[in-house]
């Protein structure tokens, strides 16, 4: 009877011995993973203030370039002036006239093929460093990418414009006149009603010139389409990012 109520006493033991490690070890448990999951919360929270502060830099960026983008006005000013300078040409072929008396201001601007380069250095941080992922909306991510495309497409339009200008209209243009006194006059726009550019420019006029300088137009119109394109890709991004501003 004894060594019965002995037996009984140690399972008892053990049983209790078992409950207690499973319960202490059940604390333990819920206290590691509550850990980790105040450790992710405030690791969420963390990020989540990053990219707060990271979209309302790429914000500011990205209504300086808009500005920028807008004060760019004189683009269309270049192409009025290659359409007149065409229609001068176009004239003067009908009329088989060998030269035309140009304004000095429009070969000045219409030899200017002018480009844009964005300054956005947070946003080529974050594509270099390959963490445009911390922005968890995929608008703004998708709006992103589309500017960054629309980006390269215009600066190869500018830029086979700027070689259309320096490698044809203008060796075109000093085979056929005396452009000198014009090219050394500023482009800005204090400096357009400069004596130099009051003063007619005599220009030999041809079939190869009036190419050229359609070529030229030609070039500068669809980098301007591209430029519209570009400044709408803007206002998008600025847009999207707005309703995550604090």
């Amino acid at each position: 009877m004894a060594s019965r109520l002995i037996e009984l006493n140690m399972t008892n033991r053990v049983n209790i011995s078992w409950v207690r490690i499973l319960a202490e070890g059940s604390a333990i448990l819920v206290s590691i993973l509550l850990a980790f999951g105040i450790q992710a919360w405030w690791e969420e929270r963390q990020e989540r203030a990053a990219e707060t502060e990271l979209l309302s830099r790429l914000h500011a960026e990205f209504l300086t370039n808009l500005a920028r983008i807008d004060e760019r006005t004189f683009y269309l000013s270049v192409l009025l002036q290659g359409e007149e300078l065409f229609a001068q040409i176009k004239e003067a072929r009908k009329d088989g006239q060998e030269t035309i008396n140009t304004s000095g201001l429009t070969l000045r601007w219409f030899t200017y093929a002018p480009t844009f380069e964005a300054d956005t250095p947070i946003l080529d941080g974050l594509l270099r460093g390959g963490r445009l992922e911390i922005i968890e909306d995929r608008n703004v991510q998708s709006v992103l990418a589309t500017w960054e495309r629309e980006l390269r497409d215009y600066t190869a339009f500018a830029e086979r414009a700027r070689r259309n200008a320096d490698e044809l209209l203008l060796p075109a243009l000093y085979r056929r006149g005396d452009i000198g006194d014009i090219l050394m006059v500023s482009r800005s726009a204090n400096n357009s009603n400069d004596p130099a550019l009051e003063v007619p420019v005599q220009i030999r006029v041809d079939d190869e010139l009036k190419g050229i300088v359609a070529g030229r137009y030609a070039a500068g119109r669809s980098a301007q389409s591209k430029f519209e394109v570009l400044r709408s890709a803007a206002i998008k991004v600025v847009d999207v990012i707005e309703p995550h501003l604090p």
